[in-house]
């Protein structure tokens, strides 16, 4: 099988065209120039030399944007922690700082599979309740049991 035909059997297979992928290709391009901090005439300017202005031109932001739902896992409520989480949460967060002492949030919340910002509200209760206790200030904090 030549490079043509696998590429045409995995189009097949995904259920997408050539311009799908190509257009996916170009809004990565957008986001990787974005990330770069291009301002929009820039970007103009790198899509011309590349030959992609026209894709450029006609690329909504809301196709390039990522949406709420996927920046991380939600509650299984769509909203708020429920009781059962949040129990869930802290039992993974001990479990975790037993095994890794003197770890940071970010460590923590790599540990236990979820986001920094769930952590955080979860180690701000748990040290209220003298759960865990903390070493240093602000980023150089680590929580220990």
């Amino acid at each position: 099988m030549n490079d043509k035909e696998m590429l045409l059997y995995l189009l097949e297979l995904t259920g997408k065209t050539e311009e799908d992928i190509q257009r996916e290709v170009y809004k990565d391009r957008i986001v990787e120039l974005a990330g770069q901090g291009k301002t929009i005439g820039e970007m103009l300017d790198v899509a011309k030399k590349e030959k992609w202005e026209p894709v450029l031109l006609n690329t909504k932001f809301a196709d390039i944007m990522p949406t709420r739902k996927a920046a991380g896992k939600r509650s299984s409520t769509g909203g708020r922690m429920t009781k059962e989480e949040t129990k869930e949460l802290q039992g993974a967060i001990l479990a975790f700082l037993k095994k890794n002492n003197d770890s940071s949030i970010s460590q923590i919340a790599e540990g236990v599979g979820t986001e920094v910002g769930k952590v955080r509200g979860q180690l701000i209760k748990m040290k209220a309740q003298g759960q865990v206790t903390t070493k240093g200030s602000k980023r150089d904090m680590t929580y220990s049991i």
